[in-house]
């Protein structure tokens, strides 16, 4: 009977090879929502040793047309615990902590981010986006934030040099929206899928994380758009 990973393992730049980095990885989720959901599925199917889940919040009705980890029965449960015990169902064989917090300048919080091989910023609050990426430029962690308004799926590569505060100029563009932006469910769920793939690409093959390389793709028009961000 073929391994679990059998047909992964086929790929080219994957092989042996890249499931043992998979499963020596670290990989820290800021976030366990609707862009988390397919990103987390996916990270944990393919092997990733470890993963570690910061979400504050609880399930509430309105989050299940996107947030597909969850059910029902889930509603009113802290999210990064139940994402936990779901998708122990997935693959037990990973280990998955999960804290029922939000991510930032804590104890707890560092502790996970210098331990992490990758951080995936899958949150929902531009305040949290910037707090993420200072830290993670502070302990020269590559991250992967990923990102869905309306019909568009975006995904930011940021490592070396190149973080938030080196993208972001203009003080308005840090100004929080005052209400919840409107979200087409595969939207979220395509930012999830790109972060997870490119972040389980680029551990299995040992490669360098592409700083400032910006990517979204629109729902409506159907075109894929792509940039360099940065320096």
């Amino acid at each position: 009977m073929p391994s679990r990973y059998a047909r992964q393992i086929e790929l080219e730049k994957f092989g042996k090879i890249g499931q043992k980095r998979l499963k020596n990885a670290h990989i820290l989720l800021v976030g366990a929502g609707g862009v988390a959901s397919s990103a987390l599925e996916l990270l944990i199917a393919a092997g990733v040793g470890k993963i570690s889940i910061f979400d504050a919040d609880k399930v509430s009705l309105g989050n299940l047309h996107r947030q597909t980890i969850f059910r029902e029965r889930d509603i009113g449960k802290p999210k990064s615990k139940t994402a936990r015990a779901n998708l122990k169902n997935l693959n037990s064989k990973v280990e998955i902590e999960a804290y029922e917090q939000y991510f930032g300048r804590d104890k707890t919080s560092l502790k996970v981010l210098k331990q992490a091989s990758v951080c995936i910023d899958a949150s929902d609050s531009f305040k949290s986006r910037l707090t993420v990426s200072d830290l993670c430029k502070n302990f020269r962690i590559p991250e992967v934030l990923a990102a869905a308004q309306a019909y568009v799926s975006q995904v930011t590569i940021l490592a070396g040099s190149t973080y938030l505060d080196s993208i972001i100029k203009d003080d308005s563009a840090r100004i929080e929206a005052a209400r919840k932006l409107p979200v087409f469910p595969p939207g979220a769920h395509l930012s999830g899928v790109m972060a997870a793939g490119y972040a389980l690409k680029k551990i299995a093959a040992a490669e360098c994380f592409d700083a400032g390389l910006f990517m979204s793709f629109d729902f409506e028009s159907l075109k894929f758009f792509e940039l360099k961000l940065g320096k």
